[in-house]
């Protein structure tokens, strides 16, 4: 069975959804920002995001998709798996990556990636 994951990563040169990488690595290191999520719901969201072109998504490795969202978009994307998120856990993995989304604005953007093994 393949393993299933998401992440915040770093936006590649001049903000893109590429690091230089080919079909086997071109996603930017996991774990910089905050932990890997494993939450399958979230891993589903960021793949049909990303194949419907949506946050200027695309399939990115032969295991990996990526959206580039900003801090609301981030937070939009983690309401519609996580429902509500002032019921969300402060001090769980959900709550960090909505305490991040608060806290990157509306300026600054990140990868938010999906991979599989």
């Amino acid at each position: 069975m393949p393993m299933r994951w998401s992440y915040l990563g770093k936006l590649g040169p001049e903000g893109r959804l590429d690091w230089g990488g080919d079909w086997s690595g071109n996603v930017p290191a996991s774990g910089h920002i905050l932990p890997d999520n494993n939450d399958l719901l979230v891993y589903l969201k960021i793949r049909e995001h990303a194949r419907k072109g949506e946050y200027g998504g695309a399939m990115v490795d032969w295991g990996a998709f990526a959206i580039r969202v900003n801090g609301p978009e981030l937070l939009t994307i983690l309401a519609d798996c996580y429902g509500d998120l002032s019921r969300v856990t402060t001090n769980s993995l959900a709550g960090r990556y909505v305490s991040y989304g608060q806290s990157l604005g509306t300026l600054n953007y990140v990868a938010f990636i999906s991979a599989e093994l």
